[in-house]
């Protein structure tokens, strides 16, 4: 009977660890490991919907906004989340309906001004007609609900950088640096942003657009090349051997189909297609890979060889780079060639992604070394290329 007692005391124990540890994993999971509360209230899942915006994790993002009216079908906060994550998908008649929403039910000035400001964000986005003198009409009914509301102030800067007037962009968001010191951080980076750009010079319709996205696909990787590398320098690869390949079958469809086919006739280290034969157009480009493809051009493009240290394991150039790493020349003739490609911190994340505006400035600083390197550049090119010289060997390992 002790016996008994003691198994079904034990059972019971070990039943209520296994039902706690259930309730913390399903919570951890719930969240996408972002930080939750256990209150399940409209506010909270739309904080953490907003949470999910910022993050760019929109289906996360519409889940919770979704919950959250589930609970409340009047709650104007999440319509006004909803809109924001309809829009970043493409989807703006339904991010219409949502801010129509979120008017309806706004209960506060506040909501309504906030709801006022989530127009000037889609509008942003999509970015057609007369779409920043109707972000200025938001801005205005905003600010006449709610006095000096400082995130109307940033993403009309947000708005203006789009719009490429840096000055207007710069006199906003230094006032909503004076306003509210909680949007310092994001107000210093649109100043960053807008700062890159000028330095970037997109020259293309094509590279004005690629050049605000905060992470670049293969795609528009090989499309900046395509569209933003200067004609010379292009003149020169069309006029190297060239690779025939069956055309992969993923980009078929694709809207830079031509762009990345020409990418790869120039059979460029760093985007080409892999060993299945695929290209993954959409899948992020790293920051390895671009080393590798900046390391390709060096070599066909400036008929001078790089120096480039020969370095041992114990004086790497960054902590997180091995002389082992397939990758490992390609940075290194980057850092050599005027420090094309830098890390920070002693790290140079070669998994990694770029921004549109830092990989348009890489592909800058390249032209200009170049350049500098070569009184009569574009001659010397074009020999070293009809020679079949500098063409790097190919690389097939995905990065």
């Amino acid at each position: 009977m002790k016996e008994f007692v003691r198994f079904k005391l034990l059972n019971s124990f070990w039943m209520r660890v296994f039902l706690l540890c259930a309730l913390f994993y399903g919570c951890s999971l719930k969240g996408g490991n972002l930080p939750e509360s256990y209150l399940d209230t409209p506010e909270q899942h739309a904080l953490n919907g907003f949470k999910f915006i910022s993050k760019q994790r929109v289906l996360d993002a519409q889940r919770e906004f979704k919950e959250s009216l589930a609970i409340n079908p009047e709650y104007s906060p999440a319509y006004r989340g909803l809109a924001l994550a309809y829009g970043m998908k493409g989807e703006f008649q339904a991010a219409y309906d949502s801010f129509d929403k979120a008017m309806r039910y706004a209960k506060t000035p506040e909501e309504k001004a906030l709801a006022h400001v989530a127009m000037m964000r889609l509008l942003t986005m999509k970015r057609e007609g007369a779409w920043l003198a109707q972000v200025e009409k938001h801005l205005a009914s905003a600010l006449a609900l709610v006095k000096d509301l400082p995130d109307a102030y940033y993403y009309l800067g947000a708005a203006y950088n789009y719009a490429y007037k840096f000055e207007d962009s710069k006199r906003v968001l230094e006032k909503v640096v004076a306003i509210n010191k909680s949007l310092n951080a994001e107000a210093k980076k649109q100043l960053e942003l807008a700062r890159e750009i000028r330095r970037a010079k997109p020259g293309s319709a094509f590279g004005k657009r690629v050049v605000f996205l905060p992470r670049i696909t293969r795609a528009q990787a090989a499309g900046l090349l395509v569209h933003e590398l200067r004609r010379d320098f292009i003149f020169a690869l069309e006029n190297s051997p060239k690779k025939n390949l069956p055309t992969p079958t993923d980009i078929l469809r694709h809207p830079l189909k031509a762009e990345i086919q020409r990418i790869l006739e120039w059979n460029l280290r760093g985007l080409q297609e892999f060993g299945d034969g695929t290209f993954e157009p959409d899948e992020y480009v790293t920051r390895a890979s671009f080393a590798s493809l900046m390391a390709d051009l060096i070599g066909r493009l400036d008929r001078h060889p790089v120096q480039v240290p020969d370095y041992d394991e114990k004086h790497m150039p960054f902590k997180d780079i091995s002389k082992n790493s397939s990758y490992f020349r390609d940075i290194a003739v980057c850092l050599a060639y005027g420090r094309l490609m830098r890390g920070k911190h002693g790290l140079f994340e070669p998994k990694g992604t770029l921004s549109g505006a830092q990989a348009l400035l890489i592909i800058r600083k390249l032209e200009k070394e170049i350049s500098s390197r070569s009184k009569s550049q574009a001659p010397a090119i074009f020999l070293t290329l009809l020679s079949g010289k500098g063409i790097g060997k190919v690389e097939r390992s995905r990065r």
